[in-house]
């Protein structure tokens, strides 16, 4: 069969190969979740034991800074007249976000796929249902946005890039039942059976295992299902506009299609894909953990060795010829007893095993080397200072944060995608209806109404789209107090005779509220007392100008030298001082005293 200029078996053969060309990086993603889940997740998990786990301290801070919340979309529009209609849909988009497909959580394992190998999530509109597709349910006439698992994804490994593949495409599951009587695919039945591709869930058609078998067990098929499920594959034909539908019988793809749509959607298609390193020549993208897994592996062999050194660690009694009472007295006594010896000398103590000084101080440099090449995660991570000052740590944590910042501008940029495809589908559904509340301007008044597709108005190319850069980062209780110390200072108090001739004030109860629960010290509201507001009336109104706002809150200017103290020991520091002292070199007083003061545990 022929679609445009392509023949359905040669795209099959290719689909194939393609598969076959991405088996080494599924492997290898496989190798790098079998270290970051460790020896005590389940039986397929390390096979040894996984003492310093840096893959997955990696993994964890860069996915609570690239993907902490939801994405909140921001809708704009050129044009007057669509500002409420903007607004309109930017509440809607909002709530579907939010919601109803909670994208927040298929964003975190798209992004933690692409730190270990590639990220994707597949935009569409689920036009009939409700149908369950690989497990999760889909609503009938709502745009859903799910995560591709590198198992079941296919990129056109014959490209140079991701924007010249001819194909990409995602397998998936649905029930054999539902996908015969939904009619939404031709399905002979005397041909296309439930089959045993279908049924294996451990195994790709290539033999590898999949990504399941971690936490699933190796127990191979999954014969205990309670229904029959077809396997079908969706294939994103770019140039020629075409979405194709693919059955597969056993573990090959049988090449006439069960359905073929004429792509109408939104301009990049269905697939998005989330790489941070482009790869010249190559449509897959190199993962951050590509470039950990070697350092983690060496330092955790490093730490099995001392371990083992550290278990074989004995004091043993050795006993030269003659000296068997003695040896029997220095057994029997107890700590601070004098003895008597017949043979001086006979006894001595000999000790074998420890951790060897010189594999520690190799440990140390490979822990120092990990966070050095994973982007300064002592910093992103506030693991530990860095510096003697913290004004030194502040300059380096903005240096480090060059690198995340640009992760996080890729991240964004991939959202912007996959929100503005949905917004797309919010806008030309014609079967769309989200109720919704949105506030009077102004006032605290909130009115109900109903999003349509009645509601949108003017072409879609009339919006423009973006991601509040601030929405998806993590939230603390202390940015959210210094932002509000920094409005108060720095916009509400200079602007305070502008706002009381506008009838505005600062309520002091509410900032020492905010104060009190955002530093958790209750003990806040004990200082200042209320009275009743008549009392104070009766003084007279107390209009805070420089000096009163000086007083309560401190003056306008202030510089502060903050130097650490020997007990805040820089984690580099403390290191020095262990690997001298494994190695059975001296330490100078004040350094000992402040790895006492400071704490010696290994961060």
């Amino acid at each position: 069969m022929m679609l445009g200029g392509i023949d359905t078996k040669d795209l099959c053969a290719a689909i194939e190969a393609s598969r076959e060309r991405m088996k080494p990086f599924r492997e290898n993603r496989k190798s790098v979740w079998k270290e970051l889940v460790g020896s005590h997740y389940s039986e397929d998990g390390s096979l040894v034991d996984v003492p310093v786990n840096l893959i997955e301290l990696g993994y964890s801070i860069y996915t609570a800074h690239l993907a902490a919340k939801n994405p909140r979309a921001l809708v704009a529009t050129p044009y007057r007249q669509l500002a409420i209609p903007a607004y309109n849909l930017e509440l809607a988009l909002n709530h579907l976000i939010e919601h109803e497909i909670g994208l927040v959580t298929t964003l975190q394992r798209a992004v933690g796929d692409a730190l270990i190998g590639i990220g994707c999530i597949k935009v569409g509109l689920n036009a009939k249902g409700p149908i369950e597709i690989d497990g999760q349910l889909h609503d009938p006439g709502q745009p859903f946005a799910d995560r591709v698992d590198l198992d079941d994804l296919v990129i056109d490994m014959n490209a140079d890039s991701l924007e010249a593949v001819d194909f990409i495409g995602n397998r998936y599951r649905v029930p054999y039942t539902w996908a015969i009587e939904s009619k939404v695919y031709q399905i002979d039945e005397n041909e296309i059976r439930p089959s045993d591709g279908a049924l294996d869930f451990m195994h790709n058609e290539g033999g590898d295992t999949r990504i399941g078998e971690i936490g699933r067990g190796h127990q191979g098929r999954g014969d205990s299902q309670v229904r029959d499920y077809l396997e079908l594959w969706d294939i994103w034909l770019p140039k020629e506009k075409l979405v194709v539908t693919f059955a597969t019988v056993g573990n090959t793809i049988k090449p006439e299609p069960v359905r073929i749509v004429r792509w109408t959607g939104p301009e990049r298609g269905p697939f998005h894909i989330l790489g941070f390193t482009e790869v010249p020549g190559s449509p897959y993208p190199l993962a951050p953990a590509a470039q950990w897994y070697d350092i983690h592996m060496a330092a955790n062999r490093a730490m099995r060795k001392m371990i083992d050194g550290a278990d074989r660690l004995k004091t043993l009694g050795v006993v030269g010829p003659g000296g068997d009472q003695d040896a029997n007295r220095v057994v029997q006594a107890s700590d601070g007893d004098v003895i008597r010896s017949d043979v001086p000398g006979s006894v001595q103590e000999l000790v074998t095993g420890g951790v060897n000084a010189g594999l520690y101080q190799f440990f140390l440099g490979l822990r120092d080397i990990f966070p050095y090449m994973a982007g300064n995660l002592d910093l992103l991570g506030g693991l530990s200072p860095q510096s003697e000052t913290a004004s030194q740590d502040r300059l380096l944590a903005a240096n480090a944060s060059q690198r995340m910042q640009y992760m996080q501008s890729r991240v964004e940029s991939f959202t912007g995608r996959i929100v503005r495809d949905l917004a797309w589908y919010l806008f030309y559904d014609p079967f769309i209806s989200i109720p919704l509340t949105k506030r009077v301007p102004g006032t605290d008044v909130s009115v109900p109404f109903v999003y349509s597709a009645q509601s949108a108005e003017g072409d879609f190319l009339d919006y423009n789209f973006s991601i509040a850069t601030f929405s998806m980062q993590p939230d603390t209780p202390a940015t959210k107090l210094m932002a509000i110390k920094d409005y108060v200072t720095g916009v509400a108090l200079p602007a305070l005779p502008i706002l009381s001739q506008q009838g505005g004030m600062i309520d002091w109860q509410a900032l020492q509220a905010a104060y009190s629960q955002y530093t958790n010290t209750p003990e806040i509201n004990d200082i200042v007392v209320w009275s009743d507001p008549s009392f104070a009336d009766q003084a007279g109104p107390v209009r805070p100008g420089p000096e009163s706002s000086s007083a309560l809150l401190g003056p306008s200017k202030r510089t502060y030298e903050y130097k650490r103290t020997p007990g805040q020991i820089t984690r580099h520091g403390r290191d020095f001082v262990q690997s001298q002292m494994a190695a059975g070199r001296g330490v100078q007083g004040a350094e000992l005293s402040a790895m006492n003061r400071g704490g010696m545990g290994i961060r």
